[in-house]
């Protein structure tokens, strides 16, 4: 007996591609809650180590703590501002989380502009 075409695409489609059930659902979901707590913990770190470093006392007892805590600071909150896009997308159906990042990147480009302003003088 041959085994047709249509036989096997809609057992293929039924077992897996169309309908994962719960444990699809569990693993997006999970997904979802590692990105989200690791984009939440670099944002709350660089916003601490951007405040530290905003003050001249902070900033000298960071870099002798760590002389290349700066320059890594500031690769992160590169980093974090040229994919500020990107977050926002990610957060989009998150109202709470697309808070969090507006906020984020407005205090990053705020802190930025004024070190920049700084430095002009």
């Amino acid at each position: 007996m041959a085994v047709l075409p249509e036989s096997i695409s809609r057992s293929a489609t039924e077992g897996g591609a169309v309908g994962p059930g719960w444990e699809g659902a569990r693993v997006g979901y999970s997904i979802y809650v590692v990105t989200r707590n690791a984009l939440i913990g670099v944002g709350t770190m660089l916003l601490k180590l951007n405040g530290a470093l905003a003050t001249v006392i902070g900033s000298a007892a960071v870099t002798q703590i760590q002389p290349e805590l700066g320059q890594q600071a500031s690769l992160w909150v590169q980093f974090v501002l040229e994919n500020a896009r990107t977050k926002m997308s990610f957060s989009e159906p998150f109202p709470e989380l697309k808070i969090w990042f507006t906020s984020l990147i407005a205090t990053l480009e705020r802190d930025r502009n004024s070190v920049a302003a700084l430095k002009q003088d």
